[in-house]
């Protein structure tokens, strides 16, 4: 979906499918969690970031080892507009 520029739905599907990724062999699951808050980043609303992916466990286990998607995604959503 992402690769015809339907980002909504692309982002969607990825959020759905955090918790079963298993196909290492396409993709580290490290790089798959960042594709999917960067697209979810343009089309989640600011109540939604909170509740999918900030707080999905999936992800917060990943932002120690990708700390710059981590502070991008916290300061977006705390309104800290100058730190990124």
């Amino acid at each position: 979906m992402t690769s015809i520029r339907q980002l909504k739905a692309g982002g969607a599907l990825l959020l759905a499918a955090l918790s079963t990724f298993t196909a290492t062999e396409f993709t580290t699951y490290n790089e798959f969690v960042a594709l999917t808050i960067i697209i979810n980043i343009f089309t989640l609303k600011r109540v939604d970031l909170k509740k999918q992916p900030i707080t999905a466990p999936e992800v917060i286990s990943v932002l120690p080892e990708i700390p710059i998607l981590g502070d991008l995604l916290n300061n977006l959503y705390d309104c800290h507009y100058a730190k990124f």
